[in-house]
């Protein structure tokens, strides 16, 4: 059995990779029933959405503990 058949078995669906000629890929994707361009870099260790451009995908923050500066007691 091929990998494609496989795992188009399973769901998974093929997706359309253009070459930059910064070597990084972009696709067109479906965030939360919104269209938009993301740059894939095959090299990165994640994958992430500037804050700027949460709202626009409907994606939320979690609120972060890792940057408070907690009371000293004197």
């Amino acid at each position: 059995m091929q990998l494609r058949n496989l795992l188009e078995g399973k769901g998974f669906q093929r997706i359309v990779l253009r070459k930059m000629t910064t070597g990084h890929y972009t696709c067109r994707v479906k965030l939360n029933a919104k269209k938009g361009v993301f740059i894939i870099d095959t090299g990165a260790s994640s994958s992430c959405v500037g804050f700027e451009h949460a709202g626009i995908f409907n994606l939320t923050q979690p609120v972060s503990y890792t940057h408070l500066t907690l009371p000293t007691n004197r």
